[in-house]
C-alpha cells in the first residue's frame, strides 16, 4: 500500500476580513480626503486601494499577507453576500459600499486593484481549514 501524504490545508478565518477592512479605516484616519471618495466611481476605488489599502497592507508580515489573501479568496468564492457586506461595515463603517455593483463584485475589484492579474479564485473547499476567529489571534502569538 502506497503512503500518500495529505497536502497541507490552507488556514482561513473571517477575522482576516475584519482586519483587512479595519486596515483601511486606520489609514483613512491619517488621510481624510479618502473619506470623501464616492465608491460608485471605479476610479475612486482604485485611489482608495492605492492610497489606503496598499500602504497599510504592505506594513504586515508575509505570513499575515498570505493568510489574508487566502481568506479573502475563500470568502469571495464561498462567502455569502450579506457576510461580505458585514465584514466591510464592521471594519469601515463610515464609507458606504458601492450601489452600482454587488458586494462580491466590489471585493473582486478591490482584489484586482491590489494584486493585478493574480487569481482571486479559491481552491476546492476541502483544501481549507477554517479557523475560528478567536483562534486566529492564538495562532499569531505562537508564530
Amino acid at each position: 500500500m502506497e503512503n500518500f501524504k495529505k497536502a497541507k490545508t490552507l488556514k482561513v478565518s473571517e477575522s482576516y476580513l475584519f482586519d483587512f477592512w479595519a486596515l483601511l479605516n486606520n489609514e483613512i484616519n491619517s488621510n481624510h480626503a479618502l473619506f470623501k471618495l464616492d465608491l460608485n466611481d471605479i476610479t475612486n476605488i482604485e485611489i482608495l486601494v492605492k492610497q489606503g489599502f496598499l500602504p497599510a497592507y504592505n506594513k504586515h508580515s508575509i505570513s499575515w499577507k498570505n493568510r489574508l489573501k487566502e481568506s479573502y479568496k475563500y470568502k469571495i468564492k464561498y462567502g455569502k453576500e450579506n457576510n461580505l457586506a458585514y465584514y466591510y461595515r464592521c471594519g469601515l463603517p463610515q464609507m458606504k459600499l458601492p450601489s452600482v455593483m454587488s458586494v462580491k463584485e466590489f471585493y473582486i475589484l478591490v482584489w484586482k486593484c491590489m494584486f493585478g492579474e493574480e487569481s482571486y479564485e479559491a481552491n476546492d473547499i476541502d483544501d481549507y481549514d477554517v479557523i475560528d476567529q478567536y483562534n486566529t489571534y492564538d495562532w499569531y502569538r505562537n508564530q
